[in-house]
Formats: structure tokens, C-alpha cells, sequence
């Protein structure tokens, strides 16, 4: 019997930290972390990082309570969950946030099921142990089985700057964090390799302003075997020896979501297989197959040497809200002007994501945007109230690549 309940009460110390469904009680703080050996100052979510995975059931009813002990403003979002607007937590647009000493509970029905996760809204904060991770498990049974169940949770933390240290040197020097710089000796090797001009292209050379970069000349449309790719400033890429930068091997069928030439579509190894956006179909698609009423063009803009990110070349600060009728479909066509990836995230809405399946294109709440390609998707404008859609990338987020979307009725109601 004390072998049992030795044995029963090791399990306990071992199993991660699951919160019980019903009524949840988070209290977001402070402690010191062990990072790569080296005490770090955390925000914590009940004292760990990250904080605990949530376990719901699908057609549950879900109370959270969050209560703040910092002495900022804090807030929780719920990444990916469908939800009334009020209670999806991002500051200045759904709600005001949560004051230091005060308790928020968010109320909202599990109308889904899968794996997302939770992060605050607020500042920098998700930066330094805000988050955790969330599991709606189904209501009926799952088309798989497994015999045991493992949430990871993956992140970044950088040994000796805060995310404002690393923001102010980034807009000191783009390439501050550049470890690995090419020297003449690596430039003139990959110029013999793949040419002058792509090599050029290669270093960076294009990362000034993009607003003049030719897409018509990107080929971002329908796939294509020609390995050329022109760049903002002009150069062409062509010849690129891709299996040395760890790409597409020349033979290999193009991926429609990599721009080609670029040198960024990546490589299974031991003759494996990567999982693309072109791979993916919905098993039941979400909403009945209709046409877009209108296309709203998304251009992906910046500066990287200033370091400054916007949508259509206006900074959020600046920007007026996109504007969508409740019940309408719209197609956003996002345009990569830039020469890095951005994860484009809308709250509160699915985008249905124009990969060739038709009816079967996939439903996502988050869309990576290549450099220099130009990807289209569909959102039925089902939310009403007002939504952050941005970069998540969080040093593009906070320089200006942020909108408000607002989805309203033609008649005054009132909004959920």
C-alpha cells in the first residue's frame, strides 16, 4: 500500500500543470526564471513560464479569472478562439486591460475544438513568459488514436536584453543580432556559386524601401519551373544553387507559396517530405462556397534599416480601420513587399486561405506571408465588433504593422 501511494503521489509531482475545467484562476506576476544557467526577472501566469495548460471541453461554458499583481497593465488573449469580441482581450480595442491589483474574468463559450494558446496583449509582455498553451478537446471522438499525450510549447528568450533593448538596437542597426555576418572570403565563395547578383540579393542588399519592388516580375501567381526571381532593386536571381542554401533542389516541383529563387523554401531531411500550405485540405469546409463581394489588398510594407512596418505603407498610428459588413465575404489579397516572412493574424475571424482546394480551401487564424509572394484568402465576416489583424511577429506588431478590423450591421443592433 505505501509503494502505491508513493507511487500515485510521484505521478502527481510529474504531471504537467493542467488547470481543471469549469472556472479557471490565473494571477499573472513576477519571479526569476533559470535561463541557459542564468537568473532571469519572468512574468509569470501562477508563478511559472509558461503558464498552465488549459483543458476545456467543446460546448462548455468557460469563466476565467485573471488577476493582476504587477504594477502595469497586463492582458490575455486567446489565440485563435472564436469568441465575442469584448472578451478577446487586447487592449484599446475590446477592452481597456487589466489595472495593477485588479481581477478581469472573461466569459465565453469553447465553440471549437483543437490545440491553440494564450499570451498576453499588452506591451512586450508575451516576450518574458506570458503565455501558455490551450486544449479544447472535442466533442466527439477524435478520427485517431494515441496512447499518450504531450503539449509542447516553444519559445525564444534572449540571455541579456529586455524585448525594448532588443526594439531600440534593432532600430540602431537592422543587422545588430546578425551573429553570423558574411565575410569577403564567404561573399566571394557563394559569388562563384550562385553569381554576383544573387549573391548581392543574398547579403541583404534589397532590405531598404520596398515600396518599388516589381511583383509582376515575382511570378508570386501560379507555380512555375523557371528559377528566376527578381529582387526590389532589379537583380535576378537566376542560377541560384538552392541545394546549398538547404532549399528546393533544382527537379523538385516549385512550392506556390515560396517565391522562386528565393533560397527560403525549405528541405525535408533524409528524403523527407515538409508540410506546405499547399498540402493542406479542410475535412468539412466551414462555410458554403461562395465568390468574394470584394477584394481588399493587404500590401505588407516596411523599412528594414529604420526598422519600421506597416500595411500599405501607413503605420497603424496613422491608419484608418478596414471596414467590413456583417454577413459579407471579402477576399484579402496580401502582398509581400518585403524580404522577410510575415505571420499575418486576424482575431476573431477564419481565414480560408486560396490554395487550389476550392471548397476545400483551409480554414486558418494566422497566415505566413513569404517574401515577394502574393497569397489570397476569404473571411466571411460573421464577428461583429472590432478585431486586431497584424504581424505576429512582435517587433513588426509594435513599429506599425497592426490594423483595426471592424465588422459592423447595416442597421444598428447590438453587438455580441
Amino acid at each position: 500500500m505505501r509503494r502505491l501511494m508513493l507511487a500515485a503521489l510521484a505521478a502527481i509531482l510529474l504531471a504537467p500543470a493542467t488547470a481543471r475545467a469549469g472556472t479557471y484562476d490565473l494571477t499573472i506576476g513576477k519571479a526569476a526564471i533559470n535561463v541557459a544557467g542564468k537568473d532571469q526577472t519572468a512574468m509569470t501566469i501562477n508563478g511559472a513560464v509558461p503558464g498552465p495548460v488549459l483543458r476545456f471541453k467543446e460546448g462548455e461554458d468557460l469563466v476565467i479569472n485573471v488577476t493582476n499583481t504587477l504594477g502595469e497593465d497586463t492582458s490575455i488573449h486567446w489565440h485563435g478562439l472564436i469568441l465575442p469580441y469584448r472578451q478577446d482581450g487586447v487592449p484599446g480595442i475590446s477592452f481597456p486591460g487589466i489595472k495593477p491589483g485588479e481581477t478581469f474574468t472573461y466569459r465565453f463559450p469553447a465553440q471549437q475544438a483543437g490545440t491553440y494558446w494564450y499570451h498576453s496583449h499588452s506591451g512586450m509582455q508575451e516576450a518574458v513568459g506570458m503565455y501558455g498553451a490551450l486544449v479544447i478537446e472535442p466533442k466527439a471522438r477524435e478520427p485517431f488514436r494515441y496512447d499518450r499525450e504531450h503539449v509542447i510549447v516553444l519559445s525564444d528568450w534572449h540571455p541579456d536584453h529586455s524585448p525594448h533593448k532588443i526594439l531600440s538596437n534593432l532600430k540602431m542597426s537592422a543587422d545588430y543580432y546578425n551573429y553570423q555576418k558574411r565575410t569577403l572570403s564567404t561573399f566571394v565563395d557563394d559569388a562563384g556559386k550562385m553569381g554576383l547578383g544573387a549573391a548581392l540579393a543574398d547579403m541583404g542588399m534589397a532590405h531598404g524601401d520596398m515600396a518599388g519592388m516589381d511583383h509582376g516580375k515575382m511570378n508570386h501567381g501560379a507555380a512555375t519551373d523557371a528559377p528566376t526571381h527578381t529582387m526590389p532593386d532589379g537583380t535576378a536571381m537566376a542560377g541560384m544553387d538552392h541545394s546549398a542554401h538547404g532549399a528546393m533542389a533544382m527537379g523538385d516541383k516549385p512550392d506556390p507559396f515560396y517565391a522562386p529563387g528565393s533560397g527560403l523554401m525549405p528541405k525535408a531531411a533524409e528524403g523527407g517530405k515538409f508540410l506546405s500550405y499547399a498540402d493542406l485540405k479542410a475535412i468539412k469546409p466551414l462555410y458554403p462556397d461562395r465568390p468574394a463581394a470584394r477584394v481588399i489588398e493587404v500590401r505588407l510594407t516596411g523599412n528594414m534599416e529604420r526598422y519600421v512596418w506597416s500595411i500599405n505603407g501607413v503605420k497603424y498610428s496613422d491608419a484608418e480601420p478596414i471596414r467590413l459588413k456583417f454577413g459579407e465575404r471579402v477576399r484579402f489579397k496580401f502582398v509581400n513587399e518585403t524580404m522577410m516572412t510575415h505571420p499575418m493574424h486576424l482575431h476573431g475571424m477564419w481565414q480560408i486561405l486560396d490554395n487550389g482546394s476550392g471548397k476545400y480551401n483551409p480554414a486558418k487564424h494566422t497566415i505566413s506571408i513569404s517574401p515577394g509572394k502574393t497569397v489570397e484568402a476569404d473571411i466571411e465576416a460573421d464577428a461583429e465588433g472590432e478585431w486586431a489583424f497584424h504581424c505576429h511577429l512582435m517587433y513588426h506588431m509594435a513599429t506599425g504593422m497592426f490594423r483595426k478590423v471592424t465588422v459592423e450591421r447595416e442597421t444598428a443592433e447590438t453587438v455580441r
